[in-house]
């Protein structure tokens, strides 16, 4: 009796300590946000470190398990796993470098002729409204606004915005020198503190399956198998998302060039960087590669919305499925939820982080629930 006693005890315990933390988490929600956003801002560089190693040991494992396995029996072994590090590194920094030399010059020559033909193509649409009886009131007005808009200040706006306020807004209140000093001295210690979970990731899991058996003893097995399903749905979906990405970014460059379609690098690049966010992205990226095209040629970016969505169906019927497979099998309208939580809470990254935690969450809720039902059957029969 005494036992059932402290077990209720405990509980309530447990249950009043969590109605004091929820109530000055309600009332005092300000000061709870600038403790954490203080300790988010400490621990930013470990975070960022454990997503470049989760990153970069898809390149590694490729690494060690294909191009070095025939130096697990030789001297050079110790020097597998190092030089695995080195050439996933450097191909990161090429892949960077690669895409900033594709990209940049591209957004220059883009914004030098959308100076150029903007202003032309807004007068042939008038023109091409004007032709249309019941669009001529439209006509009108854009004819007004375009009458009284001074392309010339736009375009100077734009540029000073982009190279000028954007310095303006990052000096005020703090040194840029300082801001800019602290933000190379975060990436380096990322990139370290990356490195250093990649050299000894082996020794690290084992020293993460002590502690949890130490303090969580019965409950440590399933933790460890709980651990082990997300970092498989996180791999699983980070490598599938980079490899579905550059696919896409492959078929709108070659399908781009043998079409003779305009800013090929650009948009292609676009097209794959758009393409990591879940759902939306791929048709952020068309869009945007419409709006650059169409100032060229409106028949052209007709071609490239029509490839494009030739593309798309090629890659969610056919390329996704083959290289995800059944590795999240998680509902679409779980991962549209996802999406959409993740994205409004942390953007782009929000949607990576969600997608495969509700799948991980699915997957635990389903087990239990078949668990359950599967228990309770047994004890009825």
């Amino acid at each position: 009796m005494n036992y059932l006693n402290d077990k209720v005890y405990k509980k309530l315990l447990v249950v009043l300590l969590i109605a004091i933390a929820f109530y000055y988490l309600l009332f005092y929600i300000d000061e709870v946000s600038k403790i954490f956003s203080r300790l988010l801002n400490i621990i930013s560089p470990f975070l960022i470190g454990g997503a470049m190693a989760f990153i970069l040991k898809i390149p590694m494992n490729f690494f060690e398990r294909n191009i070095f396995k025939g130096m697990d029996n030789t001297a050079f072994q110790s020097f597998k796993r190092p030089l695995a590090i080195v050439l996933s590194l450097l191909i990161a920094v090429m892949i960077v470098g690669f895409l900033g030399a594709l990209v940049i010059p591209q957004i220059i020559e883009s914004f030098i002729s959308l100076q150029q033909q903007l202003p032309i193509f807004v007068e042939e649409l008038i023109g091409l409204l004007n032709r249309v009886s019941f669009l001529e009131k439209y006509a009108q007005d854009l004819e007004m606004f375009y009458n009284s808009f001074s392309w010339s200040a736009f375009f100077q706006k734009i540029g000073a915005f982009i190279f000028t306020e954007n310095i303006n807004i990052l000096s005020t209140g703090f040194n840029f020198t300082t801001y800019l000093a602290s933000g190379i001295t975060n990436f380096f210690l990322s990139l370290f503190f990356s490195i250093y979970i990649l050299l000894d990731k082996e020794k690290l899991k084992r020293q993460s399956q002590k502690l949890l058996q130490a303090f969580f003893r019965k409950k440590s097995n399933y933790i460890i198998y709980v651990a082990s399903i997300i970092h498989d749905y996180f791999y699983a979906f980070i490598n599938g998302q980079l490899l579905d990405a550059v696919i896409i970014g492959a078929m709108a460059f070659v399908g781009m060039m043998i079409m003779g379609i305009p800013y090929k690098g650009m948009i292609s690049a676009l097209v794959a960087f758009f393409d990591l966010i879940p759902i939306l992205g791929p048709i952020i990226g068309t869009a945007i590669g419409i709006v650059f095209i169409i100032i060229e040629s409106p028949t052209k970016a007709l071609i490239f919305l029509i490839m494009m969505l030739i593309f798309q169906q090629i890659q969610g019927n056919f390329i996704y499925p083959k290289i995800m497979g059944n590795s999240l099998n998680l509902p679409s309208m779980w991962t549209l939820f996802g999406t959409i939580v993740g994205g409004s809470l942390m953007g782009i990254m929000g949607m990576w982080l969600f997608i495969p935690l509700f799948a991980v969450i699915y997957r635990l809720i389903s087990e239990y629930t078949n668990n359950k039902l599967k228990r309770q059957s047994e004890i009825s029969s």
